[in-house]
Parts: structure tokens; C-alpha cells; sequence
């Protein structure tokens, strides 16, 4: 990706250590150069001969290699795009003398991976603290912006999103330019990217050399971030746009991003590069390939004057804001593969719509079924969530060999599912929350592509068919949640693909024994079954499951299991013992009824986690032999009774162990953990007795001493400024004095919990400010009164959640300049007479037992208010404006006493 900072930091790299080798050349970019000429400008950089003139490339190869093959040298390659450019370079470990170093920074990461490179290096976007300083040197010429420009900074820090270069661009732009003519600029850039800005990144873009990528990068652009990869990829390979391939691709030139939950990303300035690239093809909404501004559509739709050149179009309205058009505004648009229309209704033949039609998602569907001229042969997914239809398709005829994907949940009004027959290839099928769902059709035992059924929620739902135990490819059923479903038949055994069965909260009587045949299942889930007149012996021969590694039996009434790798037993009130056979296991969470660990938890040589809440060890010790599994990384022994001395020497060279839990016990004091060196959190909460703070790692990231009431105050806090990575730290009932000055070396703190904490005159330090990276902090029951809050605590520009719940303040000053703010619990401050501004962009407001406020409560700012708690404010009069103003509130709570 462009504008990173990848030149800027191979400059400051060449600049440190250019003076330790015997040549050094930085050649800059590259990818404008020829390549004689570059063969030329390193060997003139290197040699610095009065002739370093080459006649060919292949004359420039062999000067290279000849000149510096026992030459120690640092050479920088800027922007390289092209295998040739290595090539011409003679990079490779022979042409240059040991201790050599190259160093290339590039778009394409794909070109590293050829060359087989010693080490890649991915740039980070800049954090936000960083991405401030660097547009306020640009636009104003000092460390931080005027107090009248603050808000204002900060929305072009949001968008720039850690880019070097539109930090730097736009800084520049807007230096001395009133904050009206920078709110105007913000404006302007939701629609038009900065010219500088967008050269840079398109050069990418550009480097597309065919069509199919550059089709996926603007359809994700356009349509697509933030959906799942695998869902997109079906889409785009029904578009016949080779994704596998495409997505890789863009991938290495950092044009896209999979996230951890396997969703596509891409950062918000190269979605709008995309977006300017189609909105470039034409001055005309309708003749351009994409539509997504709402504005453009709903032009397009009314006047009828979409084109061929229309590819795709989205239209996410919302139920309470529907809109009516005419089919005949799609009669033109004759090339459109993609289509999003939630909560539109359309009146006229379907007919009108093109065959050309692969995605369809159309979220509030307004018919009872799906009519007879809805053709479109091509389609590969089909997402009707949250529609009308009680049937699906009115022509039982009507084939759709493609689809794929099928997506009808929470069509509460839907009782029976399609003919599946005409669905041939069909992979998954999403039903949830289809509250009147009483039948499947048989004919999904058809379906030998089928791999994924989710029926959860189906309350209505009491069996499937024979023929659905047939599917051949299925992997993954959940019928979570189905409260009447009693049964599944025998021949589940046979499904031999079942990798995924979720079973939680229904209502089944027994466990069927064929449970354990599905040789390939590796995830099991039985939480909430709890029926009262029954216990849920697990079969025994759940051993021959070879390939189970989780199982989830939280509030089930067992009495017995084994054999399984990850074991999570919450809430199993009637469990008792463990298998001795356990050496393969590498996840324990041990019920509160075990008596005993066999002698065979020695032999789990591959355990990584390790949870005993509440077990009772003999003499309140552990025993030396937990020493033994080295390959521990998370061990909670909360609730154990353990006191002094009861942690052997052993214990603490546990080398991979990463988090420690040793809540609600008897220590008084406790060993040094600093050999611990790769431990991260650890929490002492509840230890009640503790007098002194263990030493612990300087790397530790999460620290918890709450309601270690005997801790003394001056060994905890010095301590603390060591700690320079920690990133939460939850002090909450302790006896401590002033704890921020102490915690001044804490850069990187982003949560902090004092609830209870007694400050000095009930008033918040002005040091607290100091800690601009916090976004979380927890203030409650502290006494605070007015004006306990400093000035300086609104420079918190990270903040995110406050809880400010049970003081003593009668006012509170504005909250409007901590944009970033999304909860604030101001609930049981009970003598709090008016609700202090907050930023608009606030979506959890708590108001409960805040019995002085009163009058009319305005919210109409708050457009992102989602959830509104108020219990027992009983003497609020209205809250105008509220069926207008809040269109993202879900939950309000307004009880009196």
C-alpha cells in the first residue's frame, strides 16, 4: 500500500548505518527506472569510477557480480515492481561480500516470497497518538493543535487512518485555513479524495494488470468490506472472477486484509480510492459500473435512468425508512450481477430484473412468496433475512442450479422450507429464527453439496427428515436453541463429514448412541440440557471419537465423560470423575463435584490450559508435579483455599505460561514470577490477606489487585512504573493513597479500574490526564463530588467507556470533547439534578437511580444512542423526539421505584 512510510524508514535506516559498510547505495524509485540505468546508478554509488556506463542488462548482471562479490555493501532498493528489476540487480547472496546487506521495500508481497527473502517486514499504520503529532508539525507547525482545532484534528486523524503520507498531505493543505474551512474540507473528503492522496494510492490499483482484479478490488471496495471471505468468494466466483487467486493477489499487494474472524478489510482510504475510480467513469449516476451512495440510487431508481454499464447496486435502508419503486428502473440495467435492496418494496414484473443477477440480498422481503417471474438462473446467493414470505417459491418448477448460499432467518412467518430438488448444488442453508418453521422438505437429503444447516432458533422445529440423515457433505448443523426438537434418529452415525453438531438448549430426552459414530467430529456442544427428569449419561463409546476436540456441557445435568482434548464443564453440578485416559488432552476445565485428579493428568504432555476454580488440594498446596507440563500457557486456580508456601519452586519455571489466575485465595505473601518471563496477565483479585505485591515481569500486560484489602500502599506503587507494558490495571476496593503519580512510566495503560478508591479532597488528580492512551475507566463509588473532575481529564482523546456510577456530584461539566466516548454509566448518582452534554456519537447511556434528575430528557442529538437504561428515574416528564431522533436505539429502560 502507498504512503505507508516505507521510503521514509528505508531513509532513516540507510542514514544509521550507511557508515559501517564499504559501499552503500539507495536507489529510489525504482519502479520509474530503466533498467540499464539502475544497473548504472548502483555501481556509480558503490564504485564511484569516473565511467560506470553499461551497454546492455546483461553487461550490467556481470559488472555487479564481478565488482562486489567480496565487497561488504548496504544496498536499498525503493519500490520495486517487477521481478526484472531483482534481476538486473544481480540480488542474490553471491554477488555481494558476506555481511552485506539489501533491504527492498515494495507493494507486492508476493515478489519477497520469490525471491525467498530472510525476513518481511509489514509496515504498521501509524497509532493514534503518533498520527497526531505528525498532522500537527504539518498544520501547525508545533506538537499539538491550538484548543479550537482539537475535535476538529482529531475526525482528519480518523480519517487518514495512520497514513503517513495523508497526515502529511492534509496537514500541509489545511495549514492556517479556519476550523470552518477544515470542516468544509472533511466534507469535501467523504466524496472526493485529496488528489496527492489518491496519485499515490491508485499507482497500486494500476498495477492490476487484468480485469478480473480490478473487478474484485472495486466490488469489495464498493460493497464488500467487512463480509466474510468465504461468502464473498462464492459471490465473486459465480461472477466468474477467479477469487481464489484474486483475493491472494490483492492480498500481497495489501489492497485487501483478512481479518481475524476470516472478514474482508480494507483500509477506509483505499475504499474510498475505489469508490472515487467509479465515480470517475462517468458524471452520470446511471452510466457509471457501481452504485452505493444512497443519494445516486434512489436518483437512479426514480427517474428510471440506470444503464447497461451498471454492474451492482446497494440500497440498505432500514424498516422504519422503506421505499417504493417500479421494477422497469431495473429494465435497463441489463449487466447488474449484484443487488442489495433492504427494506425496498418493488411493484411491477420481476422479469424486469437481469439474468445476469449472482448476489441478491433483499433484508425485509415483502412478499408472502417468492412469484413465479422471479427467473434468474444464475443466481449463487440469495439473502432474504427478516422477510414476509410464509412460502418460498410460488412456481415449484423454478430451478436455480447455481445458488449456493441461502439465507432466510428470522422470516418468522415462514412454515416450511423449499423444494430443495430444485437447488442442486446448494451449500448452506441459514434458517435461523424462523419461529413458525415446522418442517424441512424431504428433498434436502439431495443436497450432496450441502455443508452447512443452520436451523437455530427454530422453535417450532420437532425433527428432521429421514432423508436429511443422507447428506453426504454436511459438516456443520446447529440446532441451538430449537426447544421442541426432541430427537435425532439413528442414522446420524452414518454422517460421516459431521465435523460440527450443536445441540444446545433443546429439548431432547437422551443422548442417542449413534452420537458417537460420526468419525470426523471434532465439536460438540449439549449446553442447557438441564431437563429435570432426566440425567444425560454421555455413551460410552464417545471414545471411538478420535477426532473430538471440543465439548461444551455448560448447566447440564451429566454424570459422566472422557476422551475428549477440550473439556469445558461449567455449571456440570453432577459430574464427578475424570477418565484416567486423559493423555491427550490439551484443554481442562475441572466441575465443582470432582473429588480427586487421577494419577494420569502427569502423562498430558500437550496441555496448554489448565482451570480448577474452587478445587480443594490436599494441605492447600499444589503438588510438585504440576510442575512438570512445561507447555502450560493459562492456569486458573482461583477459589482453591491455597495459602503461603503452596506454590512449589517448580511452578515458577513454567516457561510458556502466559496468564495466571490466582484469585479469592489465602496467600499472605507469594514468590517472585519474574522468572516467569512470558507471562502477561496476572489477577490476585480477592486475596484478601495479601500484604505485599509479588514480583512480577516487566512484561506484564494485565494486572489485577482488586479487593486486596491488606495490600500497603508505597511497596505496590513502586513497583508500578516498571511495568511499561501494561495495558489494564484494576486497583478496585484497595487501600491504596494517590495512585497516579506512581504509574506515570505506564504509556501503554489503556483500562483502569479504582472502584471505591478515596482520592484526596474527593477530587480526580490532574495527573490522570497524563495517560492519553486509557479507553476504558472505572470511577465509580469514589466519593467524587462537583468539580472533581479536572480540565485536563477531557484531553482523554481515547476514551471510550466512563463509569462514573454512585457519587456525589450535583453537576457534571460537558462531555461533548471526548468524541471517542460510547458508554457513560452515570446510574446511582442519585443527586445528580441535569444531564451533563455528551458527544453525539454516544451509544450507551445509564441513567438508572439518578432519582434528582428531571423535567424532559432530549436526546435528539444522540443519533447513535443504542441502549438507554433508566431504571428507578421515576421524574423524567418526556423524552421528545424520540421515535425520530434514535433510529440505532434497541433497549430502554424506564422504570420507577
Amino acid at each position: 500500500m502507498g504512503g505507508m512510510g516505507k521510503t521514509t524508514v528505508a531513509k532513516a535506516i540507510f542514514k544509521k548505518y550507511q557508515d559501517k559498510f564499504e559501499g552503500k547505495s539507495f536507489l529510489q524509485n525504482v519502479r520509474e527506472m530503466k533498467l540499464v540505468k539502475l544497473q548504472e546508478q548502483l555501481l556509480f554509488d558503490i564504485l564511484k569510477p569516473a565511467n560506470t556506463r553499461v551497454s546492455c542488462v546483461d553487461e550490467g548482471i556481470h559488472e555487479i557480480k564481478r565488482r562486489f562479490h567480496n565487497r561488504r555493501v548496504l544496498v536499498i532498493v525503493d519500490d520495486i515492481d517487477h521481478m526484472k528489476q531483482f534481476e538486473a540487480l544481480a540480488i542474490k547472496y553471491e554477488s555481494f561480500g558476506l555481511g552485506s546487506r539489501i533491504i527492498i521495500t515494495t507493494r507486492d508481497q508476493h515478489l519477497l516470497k520469490i525471491l525467498k527473502v530472510d525476513m518481511i517486514y509489514k509496515l504498521p499504520a501509524m497509532n493514534r497518538e503518533e498520527a497526531f503529532q505528525l498532522l500537527s508539525w504539518h498544520a501547525f507547525r508545533k506538537n499539538s493543535p491550538d484548543k479550537e482545532y482539537l475535535q476538529v484534528s482529531r475526525k482528519v486523524v480518523d480519517y487518514c487512518g495512520g497514513l503517513p503520507l495523508a497526515l502529511e498531505v492534509l496537514g500541509s493543505y489545511l495549514f492556517e485555513r479556519s476550523t470552518s474551512e477544515w470542516k468544509s474540507a472533511l466534507e469535501k473528503l467523504k466524496f472526493h479524495p485529496h488528489p496527492e492522496i489518491l496519485k499515490s494510492l491508485k499507482i497500486s490499483f494500476d498495477k492490476l494488470h487484468d480485469y478480473e482484479l480490478k473487478s474484485i478490488f472495486l466490488d469489495v471496495s464498493c460493497f464488500f468490506t467487512g463480509m466474510s471471505k468465504d461468502y464473498v468468494m462464492k459471490i465473486l466466483d459465480g461472477c466468474d472472477l477467479y477469487p481464489e487467486i484474486g483475493i491472494t493477489v490483492l492480498q500481497e499487494r495489501c489492497l485487501v486484509t483478512v481479518d481475524h474472524n476470516l472478514k474482508l478489510v480494507m483500509h477506509d482510504l483505499l475504499r474510498d480510492m475505489g469508490r472515487e475510480i467509479v465515480r470517475s467513469e462517468s458524471s452520470e449516476p446511471g452510466e457509471r459500473s457501481r452504485l452505493w451512495h444512497h443519494d445516486d440510487v434512489i436518483d437512479v431508481l426514480r427517474n428510471e435512468s440506470g444503464t447497461e454499464a451498471i454492474q451492482g447496486l446497494t440500497l440498505d435502508l432500514q424498516e422504519s425508512d422503506k421505499a417504493s419503486f417500479s421494477t422497469e428502473a431495473f429494465r435497463n440495467m441489463q449487466s447488474l450481477r449484484l443487488l442489495k435492496l433492504n427494506y425496498v418494496n418493488l411493484t411491477g414484473s420481476y422479469d424486469s430484473l437481469s439474468n445476469e443477477l449472482r448476489w441478491l440480498c433483499w433484508h425485509g422481503f415483502p412478499l408472502e412468496v417468492i412469484p413465479k417471474d422471479f427467473d434468474h438462473p444464475n443466481m449463487v446467493a440469495i439473502d432474504l433475512s427478516y422477510s414476509k414470505l410464509i412460502r418460498v417459491w410460488e412456481d415449484s418448477d423454478l430451478l436455480l442450479e447455481k445458488l449456493k448460499f441461502l439465507n432466510l432467518s428470522h422470516s418468522h412467518y415462514l412454515t416450511q422450507s423449499p423444494d430443495f430438488s430444485k437447488l442442486p448444488n446448494l451449500e448452506q442453508l441459514i434458517l435461523q429464527d424462523c419461529k413458525c418453521l415446522l418442517h424441512i422438505d424431504q428433498s434436502i437429503g439431495q443436497l450432496q453439496k450441502l455443508v452447512l444447516v443452520d436451523l437455530k432458533d427454530c422453535k417450532a422445529l420437532r425433527d428432521l427428515p429421514e432423508s436429511f440423515y443422507e447428506l453426504t457433505s454436511l459438516e456443520t448443523l446447529d440446532l441451538a436453541g430449537c426447544s421442541k426438537f426432541e430427537n435425532l434418529a439413528e442414522d446420524l452415525g452414518e454422517m460421516a463429514s459431521l465435523t460440527t453438531l450443536i445441540l444446545d438448549n433443546t429439548a431432547m430426552i437422551s443422548i442417542p448412541p449413534s452420537i458417537s459414530r460420526p468419525k470426523n467430529l471434532k465439536s460438540l456442544s449439549f449446553c442447557g440440557l438441564n431437563r429435570p427428569r432426566s440425567t444425560y449419561p454421555l455413551p460410552p463409546l464417545l471414545a471411538r471419537l478420535l477426532n473430538l476436540r471440543e465439548l461444551y456441557l455448560d448447566g447440564c445435568n451429566l454424570t459422566d465423560v472422557s476422551w475428549v482434548k477440550t473439556v469445558e464443564f461449567a455449571g456440570c453440578s453432577k459430574f464427578e470423575n475424570l477418565a484416567e485416559d486423559l493423555g491427550e488432552m490439551s484443554w481442562l476445565t475441572t466441575p465443582t463435584a470432582i473429588k480427586s485428579v487421577p494419577t494420569s493428568v502427569c502423562r498430558l504432555t500437550k496441555l496448554k490450559s489448565l482451570f480448577v476454580y474452587g478445587f480443594k488440594w490436599p494441605l492447600s498446596r499444589l503438588p510438585r508435579s504440576l510442575s512438570v507440563f512445561n507447555t502450560l500457557r493459562a492456569v486458573s486456580l482461583a477459589g482453591c483455599s491455597l495459602t503461603d508456601d503452596a506454590i512449589p519452586m517448580g511452578f515458577l519455571r513454567l516457561n510458556f505460561l502466559e496468564h495466571l489466575d490466582l484469585q479469592r485465595n489465602g496467600f499472605r505473601s507469594l514468590p517472585s514470577f519474574s522468572g516467569i518471563s512470558k507471562l502477561q496477565s496476572l489477577s490476585l483479585a480477592g486475596c484478601s490477606v495479601l500484604r505485599a505485591m509479588p514480583e512480577v515481569p516487566k512484561n506484564l500486560k494485565i494486572l489485577n489487585l482488586s479487593w486486596c484489602f491488606a495490600l500497603e500502599g508505597s511497596p505496590v506503587l513502586s513497583a508500578l512504573p516498571s511495568l511499561r507494558n501494561l495495558g489494564k490495571l484494576y486497583l478496585d476496593g484497595c487501600n491504596l493513597t494517590d495512585v497516579t503519580t506512581s504509574m506515570s512510566g505506564l504509556g501503554k495503560l489503556q483500562s483502569l479500574s479504582v472502584y471505591g478508591f478515596k482520592w484526596p479532597l474527593s477530587r480526580l488528580p490532574r495527573s490522570l490526564s497524563v495517560f492519553n492512551t486509557l479507553r476504558e475507566v472505572c470511577l465509580a463509588g469514589c466519593n467524587l463530588t462537583d468539580d472533581a473532575i479536572p480540565m485536563e481529564f477531557w484531553r482523554l482523546n481515547f476514551l471510550e467507556h466512563l463509569d462514573l456510577e454512585r457519587n456525589s456530584f450535583r453537576s457534571l461539566p460537558s462531555f461533548s470533547g471526548i468524541s471517542k466516548l460510547q458508554s457513560l454509566s452515570l446510574a446511582g448518582c442519585s443527586g445528580l439534578r441535569a444531564m451533563p452534554e455528551v458527544p453525539k456519537n454516544l451509544k450507551i447511556l445509564n441513567l438508572s437511580r439518578c432519582f434528582a434528575l428531571e423535567g424532559s430528557l432530549v436526546l435528539s442529538a444522540m443519533s447513535s444512542l443504542r441502549e438507554l437504561p433508566g431504571y428507578h428515574s421515576p421524574n423524567f416528564t418526556e423524552i421528545p423526539v424520540l421515535h425520530n431522533s434514535l433510529k440505532s436505539l434497541t433497549v430502554i429502560h424506564m422504570e420507577g421505584r
